[in-house]
This record gives C-alpha cells, structure tokens and sequence, in this order.
C-alpha cells in the first residue's frame, strides 16, 4: 500500500488529516481516493485543467512529483508520498 503523509499546514484547511495507506496506482488515484476521505481536498489540490495547483507539492519519496506527468505519475505499493501546502509570505 502506497504510504501518503500530509504536512502541519494542511490541517488548518482539513483538521482531521493523518497519516493514510491506500492501495492507489497513480498519483491522481491517490487524491481521488484521499478526497473520499476528507471531502472537497481534491479542489483544494487540483485545478479546473486537471494539474495540481501551484502551491500544492506532492513528492514520491525524496523526489517532486514529474511536472509534466502529474496526476499519471505512477506509484508502486512501497512507496511514501509527501503532500504538502507550498508557503509564501512577505
């Protein structure tokens, strides 16, 4: 089962986020699966175009998520993915 971890930040939108192991084969399985979980996250993640929002980053492992794959990237059953909320201030 793919291992899918969220950071802190997240929790302000969706507190009751946690750690989640999903049997998923793609990255956009995978956030269709997290959506049925903590409804109305795949909006938050995903734009009207399909790709994931610029302020949202999804690593596999130690590596970013292909820009030009996205949502087909696929995933096998040992690995950790990181979602997370890309920060900005000023």
């Amino acid at each position: 089962m793919v291992s899918v971890e969220f950071t802190p930040v997240l929790k302000r939108f969706f507190p009751d986020l946690k750690t989640e192991s999903l049997e998923v084969d793609t990255v956009g399985n995978l956030i269709i699966e997290i959506d049925r979980k903590y409804p109305g996250i795949k909006n938050y993640m995903v734009d009207e175009t399909g790709h994931l929002r610029k302020h949202v980053q999804v690593y596999i492992g130690e590596e970013p998520v292909n820009k030009d794959s996205q949502l087909q990237e696929k995933l096998s059953s040992d690995d950790k993915v990181l979602i997370y909320q890309a920060i900005s201030g000023g």
